[in-house]
């Protein structure tokens, strides 16, 4: 059905353009006093099942980006942008066209106070009611008597693209309905003129199918239409593009490509009338398409609000946060319910793997299991009628396995080759190996051992999944038990004996290795280390080529903490000194023989901080005094305690 108007002083139109030069932003007081059209008036009904329900809804894909911003926290900018038919795709983002596609049905329905809400097109049969179009002209007297504007609805799955790779990209779309304005007035932009135009094209498309709806424009160079679109804030300030949240709803423009690969030719901008929401220009002014440079214009969204009538099946689908995930993740999953009014409705979840923690819930969540699930949601509606969704939740879990025999046996002095196996959700790349023993990396499936002990490996795969497997190295028939105490306080720039406690010595070599480069080949190990920080110390033991090693992470002071200051002990004076009752629950008696007319005692916490003193002079030589150290957390201390030029350090525990 075609029709054709001709309007004087009060048409305009919806158009875009994107004239980087000439936008201008429009005023938020206008913004806020425009309001569409009232919907064709038809309300929704009361039907059971066995038929198609109609609704009104209202599609308007700039609404439902603006409510996104508010919702986030973001501003949402609206503009003006020029629409002129004498400009070429190439000069400087002019277009004698815009399109906006409405291929889905996230929607805002205006029976359930504006809400946003989504039915999936392949069970609804859609009627384009009318659409407004929000618009401004600027005429130029005595150029061109009249400018046309074609206003067209197509079929979306009938439209094409082609010529993505050249800057005159071809959008093909069979017109359904058309209408043909024309005008010679000047219709400027202020808060009492700024036009909305209705239309009512009555058209309906196949079940399953969509529309969008073009403007084109024929005019002197000198005349433009202007059409209202916009954009989210935080897409402009980052120079990038987002997608929004009505997903491939998108206006069908100068729009970004989406895989970030300019074609051969590319100069600065590139023309791409993809389900992209962005133009791609050249903002930093780095001469091009720069990888990682700041590429994109802005993001911008076509005004165009389209009512319709929905005659929707009775149905359900499922909504997920995600449809993947490692083991033992959760995802959170929506049923929603279409096409019957009755309700009610009561849900009945169930998955082939994993939990869902709450059957019998609209809003339920599954905990994912080891495999992959089929997850399905019957809605019964209050007519007892029910309806079925499912959706499939892809398990992104791995599983290791050490190949070799567990416990492994080799002979004294052999290597062994640790093989690793996989299975679960991974590819050939992407995937990490962490040894206990250190080694890491995404080539590191295998690694040789000579000594036994527990050897442990994680693998983590390109989905962040990790899973764990362990193999017991052993020798045949032979065995010890490797340890050694450490010195305390460990200070820097004191020499310090590693105590050997190992089971078996006699007839065993011993290998000191202090984390700082430094060996010993004594049975006590002695080191002095020039720095502080954290060492690990390893002792192998050896006998006839059959090595047991034990490792122990300490922590050496540095020689101006408080703890290592003068703190070389007197052993004869630390034999002389008792703190009772230790562990303590904060109440503690200190007992001294052999005090030499004065007395230091200092308190400090694990990290060498001083949270206690006390010194006294004039005092016997037996000392006896209680403290009260309730008010320190439980842990434990170093109390250093000092006479003349006596040290010694003990350790005390609080725990109350």
């Amino acid at each position: 059905m075609k029709k054709l108007f001709t309007l004087f002083c009060l048409v305009a139109l919806v158009g875009a353009a994107f004239a980087q030069t000439n936008y201008r932003p429009v005023d938020a007081s206008v913004i806020s006093n425009l309001k569409p059209a009232p919907p064709v008036t038809k309300k929704a009904t009361n039907i059971s099942s066995s038929r198609a329900a109609s609704t009104n809804l209202l599609l308007d894909y700039d609404g439902n980006d603006d409510q996104y911003a508010t919702d986030n926290g973001y501003v949402y900018n609206r503009y003006i942008w020029g629409l002129n038919s004498k400009f070429s795709n190439t000069d400087n983002f002019n277009l004698d066209y815009a399109a906006v596609y409405y291929d889905t049905l996230q929607y805002v329905d205006v029976n359930s106070n504006n809400a946003i809400t989504f039915i999936p097109a392949s069970s609804a049969t859609l009627t384009l009611d009318s659409f407004d179009i929000f618009f401004i002209h600027d005429h130029k007297t005595g150029v061109n008597n009249f400018d046309t504007i074609h206003l067209t609805v197509f079929n979306t799955n009938a439209a094409v693209v082609t010529g993505y790779s050249t800057p005159a990209a071809t959008f093909t779309t069979p017109v359904i309905w058309d209408t043909v304005i024309s005008t010679n007035s000047t219709i400027p932009l202020n808060a009492t003129n700024f036009t909305i135009l209705t239309f009512f094209p009555n058209v309906s498309f196949p079940q399953g199918e969509s529309f969008g709806i073009r403007v084109d424009y024929k005019a002197d160079t000198a005349n433009t239409f202007n059409i209202l679109a916009g954009m989210r804030d935080e897409c402009a300030d980052a120079c990038q593009a987002e997608l929004s949240k009505a997903g491939n709803n998108s206006a069908y423009y100068l729009n970004l490509t989406q895989d970030g690969t300019p074609p051969s030719n590319f100069s600065g901008y590139y023309e791409n009338l993809g389900n992209g929401n962005a133009i791609f220009y050249d903002c930093d002014q780095s001469g091009g398409y720069t990888i990682g440079g700041c590429e994109n214009f802005a993001i911008q969204n076509i005004v165009m609000p389209a009512y319709v009538t929905a005659n929707v099946n009775y149905g359900a689908v499922i909504t997920a946060d995600s449809l993947k995930g490692c083991p033992g993740a959760t995802l959170n999953l929506n049923a929603n319910a279409f096409g019957s009014n009755n309700t009610p409705f009561t849900y009945n979840w169930a998955t082939t793997n994993g939990t869902i923690t709450d059957p019998s819930a609209a809003q339920t969540q599954l905990v994912i299991g080891n495999s992959n699930a089929v997850v399905t949601v019957i809605v019964t509606d209050a007519n007892s009628i029910t309806t079925t969704a499912t959706v499939s939740v892809a398990s992104k879990g791995i599983t290791v396995n050490i190949t070799n025999a567990n416990p492994l046996t080799i002979n004294c002095g052999a290597n062994a080759t640790l093989i690793t196996n996989l299975t679960g959700s991974s590819s050939t790349t992407g995937k990490n190996y962490t040894w206990s023993t250190g080694a890491t990396g995404t080539g590191t499936s295998t690694i040789q051992v000579n000594t036994p002990g527990t050897y442990r490996v994680t693998v983590t795969n390109n989905s962040g999944c990790s899973a764990s497997a362990s193999v017991v190295v052993q020798y045949p028939g032979v065995t010890n038990t490797v340890s050694f105490t450490k010195p305390s306080p460990l200070c820097e720039d004191v020499p310090l004996t590693f105590t050997n406690t190992t089971v078996q010595l006699n007839g065993w070599s011993s290998v000191w290795s202090f984390g700082d480069s430094q060996q010993s080949f004594l049975t006590n190990g002695t080191n002095t280390y020039q720095n502080p920080g954290v060492y690990t110390v390893t002792l192998t033991v050896d006998s006839a080529g059959c090595s047991f090693p034990y490792s122990s992470s300490v922590t050496v002071l540095a020689a101006s903490n408080a703890a290592c200051v003068n703190g070389i002990e007197d052993v004869t004076f630390a034999n002389a000194i008792n703190l009772l009752p230790n562990p303590t629950n904060g109440n503690v008696s200190v007992m001294v023989n052999g005090v030499e007319k004065n007395i230091s005692i200092k308190v400090y916490n694990v990290i060498g901080s001083e949270v206690k003193t006390f010194n006294a002079s004039d005092v016997s030589s037996t000392f006896t005094k209680t403290f009260d150290f309730s008010d320190l957390a439980n842990g434990t201390y170093l109390v250093k305690i000092q006479s003349a030029d006596k040290t010694a350090i003990k350790r005390l525990t609080i725990s109350k």
